[in-house]
């Protein structure tokens, strides 16, 4: 019969994982059951034979360096070097099958903090037990101890003061620059590690890594106990109308639209963003991608439309900033887009260019007046729209335009954040690079980037950005002040 066993060896700090008879699946890390990923496990074993790599003479893995060294051991295998690990955790929960199928998906049952008086912490997954099912009646129990020395509890138990007063890197200043998204229900690897390194500074969550409503409390959860050189933030568009990610069907309440909210009170509008605000704090979140300041100017505009609070600048004012205000009061972090004005176009950015041929006195008249407003009452962080303004004399979108920016930063007199759309929409990235967007961004003065979905696009952006950085004192400059801004706003809201 098959038996898992984590034991601890005390002054070596390894842990070790007898596995034989079993195959193990991680739904939290779906890369150990996959074929793909040769690199993770070299074990031969009669019984999980897809684990044999004989090619590959160790576990250790630049994608999750960052593990505590675990062993992982086959019949008949000797010690491996494993994965290191500030998290044991992240190994769990796991599911079992046998030869005779599955037995059960592994229930981690929470417990036991850091523990002074003995020097030792119990692990999250310090409970793990195997609900059977209908085949064979067998169950799992794996307790999972460390023992800490000087190198081990620096990375583990890294204090809110260690957080807080830690020098602020190069690297680790524009890890905070990084907002980046996945697919899928379960949090890759490599984002792990990218997020306990401060390579990547937030994430934001759509729809698609959506199951349940426990599921994105785990989701959340997980990702705020990464021990990240900062805390790490976590967005999500919910907005209302059809930019909603959390449903009804997952347990939310139905957002009106902002043209349904615009048709009611303020004191309405204000209660309605509270209400979300703090179904958002319960479940997690930290930044709400809302309000929309744009103005539904244009009827023939394919993305805007009843995402907007009104037809004229006084009837937007008058709703987005309660909303603002409703979120701010609930804990959440509002975001005001998309400056500098989405409203009058016909083009949608995600698919395409759009291009607006409105002077500045137009602008300042009408497009602009919702963000003054929100401006004024600190708003935190507003975000770009990738439109050229050919009004201007822009050739360029305005999320990379450095006087486009400017007029933010400099007429509307905007020291907050300024976070650009998501790279990835076909109007940046059928056009340039990631890397050169985000240079671009950086030095129009945008403090922060989305990167929604491909981890290609952002795996190593971190390193091509340091290295141009290391050759331009200016860029280097600006990404320092801008990683400070992300780091004032995130202590004014974030709570451990």
């Amino acid at each position: 019969m098959g038996v898992l066993n984590i034991i601890q060896k005390t002054q070596t700090k390894l842990f070790v994982l007898y596995a034989s008879d079993w195959d193990i699946i991680n739904p939290s890390i779906p890369h150990l059951h996959s074929p793909s990923i040769p690199h993770l496990f070299p074990i031969h074993s009669p019984s999980i034979p897809h684990l044999h790599s004989p090619s590959i003479p160790h576990l250790h893995s630049p994608s999750i360096h960052h593990l505590f060294p675990i062993s992982i051991h086959g019949e008949g295998v000797a010690d491996r070097p494993g994965v290191r690990s500030p998290s044991i955790h992240h190994l769990f929960p796991i599911s079992i099958h046998g030869e005779g199928g599955p037995i059960g998906r592994g229930e981690v049952k929470r417990g036991g903090a850091f523990n002074k008086d003995n020097n030792k912490r119990i692990f999250a997954a310090n409970a793990l037990k195997s609900r059977v099912g209908k085949a064979p009646h067998r169950a799992l129990y794996a307790i999972g101890v460390l023992r800490y020395n000087c190198m081990s509890s620096k990375v583990m138990n890294m204090s809110e003061e260690t957080r807080g007063t830690s020098e602020l890197s190069l690297k680790r200043a524009i890890g905070q620059l990084l907002i980046v998204g996945f697919e899928g229900t379960h949090l890759p690897i490599p984002l792990i590690g990218a997020l306990t390194k401060g390579d990547i500074g937030g994430v934001i969550l759509f729809a698609r890594n959506f199951e349940s409503r426990d599921q994105i409390m785990a989701l959340t959860q997980q990702i705020h106990r990464i021990p990240s050189p900062y805390p790490i933030w976590i967005g999500v568009d919910q907005e209302g109308g059809k930019v909603q990610r959390i449903g009804e069907s997952l347990g939310s309440a139905k957002i009106p639209s902002a043209r349904e909210i615009g048709a009611t009170t303020p004191q309405h509008a204000y209660e309605v963003a509270v209400e979300t605000g703090k179904d958002l704090k319960h479940l997690g979140f930290d930044i709400d991608f809302a309000p929309v300041l744009d103005i539904d100017t244009n009827p023939a505009n394919p993305i805007i439309g009843d995402r907007a609070y009104g037809t004229t600048p006084e009837d937007v004012v008058r709703y987005a900033i309660p909303v603002m205000n409703g979120l701010r009061d609930a804990g959440i972090i509002a975001c005001g887009k998309h400056f500098p004005g989405h409203g009058d176009t016909d083009k949608d950015s995600h698919t395409d260019l759009p291009e607006t041929m409105h002077g500045i006195e137009r602008l300042r008249d009408v497009e602009f007046k919702p963000f003054k407003a929100a401006i004024d009452a600190d708003i935190p962080m507003i975000m770009t729209a990738h439109i050229v303004m050919k009004g201007l004399g822009e050739r360029l979108p305005a999320t990379l335009s450095h006087d486009v920016i400017g007029l933010l930063r400099g007429e509307l007199h905007y020291d907050g954040i300024v976070v650009s759309d998501d790279l990835e929409m076909d109007a940046i990235i059928d056009r340039c690079c990631t890397i050169d967007a985000v240079l671009r961004g950086l030095r129009a003065g945008v403090d922060a980037f989305l990167i929604c979905k491909s981890q290609y696009l952002w795996i190593n952006l971190c390193k091509l950005i340091r290295a141009e950085a290391e050759k331009d004192d200016a860029l280097k400059a600006r990404i320092f002040e801008s990683a400070h801004r992300v780091l004032r706003t995130k202590e004014a809201y974030l709570k451990a």
